[in-house]
């Protein structure tokens, strides 16, 4: 409600940075994968946009963002402006994936998968969104960032969660009020499979290898299954939730490694599995 975002450091959970979003509500944000951009969804005045930040470090160094690491900015804070705000529409962002070469973007509605150009790349209908679309959004001068015209999927229910996958050939979307995640190819928006998911499924993520999807719900059982054929392989057994609890917001994280995995439960503790990764 405050319309700010706090960043810490995750090893000595000291505040890093704060930026003020001048919005009403914060309804999702993302780090892409080497926490050198956040994206984040604010909706005020009955309108939802979509803002990108970069790190200062990467603004200021001509390595591309998909070569960067998070060991190398981990404290470096974010630009305190937006290289690019995108306006989606009356509906509110219900979830967010950045991978290093697209933005996927969930409303009440549809999914929206646009490709994201940076530095003097070009191609796949490329805009300029400051100068050629007006109502698709605006580039911060000097960015040189752009986007291509979304590709619109309809869904069964608004997604909770999204995650590419490491490569950014997939899309997982978690569907929590039809117990659902389903597994979509970014470069077709064709549905590759759907899976069964855990009751109320809030999350889902990619193995670093891409082979394995863990999703969580508010029993906190994590399910793990086969990303390329769906199948469930194992059930991890959490905290589970008395029926009505949702004081919490259930979420799943493989390490870097894929060897452990941990999750969060309605008890505010946070569960770490030892896991050989497949």
């Amino acid at each position: 409600a405050s319309g700010r975002v706090h960043i810490w450091s995750a090893e000595t959970l000291d505040l890093l940075q704060t930026l003020d979003m001048h919005s009403q509500q914060i309804t999702s944000m993302r780090w892409n994968s080497a926490a050198t951009e956040l994206a984040v969804a604010t909706y005020a005045n009955g309108r939802s946009t979509v803002s990108l930040f970069q790190n200062c470090a990467t603004n200021r160094s001509s390595t591309p963002a998909r070569q960067t690491k998070l060991s190398d900015h981990a404290t470096v804070p974010l630009d305190s402006t937006a290289i690019l705000k995108l306006p989606i529409n009356e509906e509110r962002v219900t979830a967010i994936s950045l991978s290093p070469h697209q933005l996927a973007i969930s409303t009440d509605s549809s999914l929206k998968i646009m490709e994201v150009m940076r530095g003097g790349n070009s191609g796949r209908n490329a805009r300029s969104l400051a100068a050629e679309n007006d109502d698709a959004g605006t580039v911060v001068a000097g960015t040189a960032v752009r986007v291509s015209s979304p590709r619109t999927i309809p869904l069964p229910s608004s997604a909770a969660f999204l995650d590419h996958s490491p490569s950014g050939d997939r899309l997982a979307a978690a569907y929590f009020s039809v117990r659902l995640v389903r597994v979509i190819d970014t470069a077709t928006g064709d549905v590759q499979h759907d899976i069964n998911g855990p009751r109320a499924v809030a999350c889902v993520r990619f193995s670093p290898n891409g082979r394995l999807l863990a999703m969580v719900g508010y029993e906190s059982r994590v399910y793990l299954c086969s990303a390329a054929s769906g199948h469930r392989l194992l059930i991890l057994n959490g905290a589970s939730s008395p029926v009505g609890s949702i004081g919490f917001t259930p979420r799943v994280i493989f390490d870097r490694t894929g060897r452990r995995i941990a999750t969060n439960d309605w008890q505010g503790r946070i569960t770490i599995w030892q896991a050989e990764p497949r």
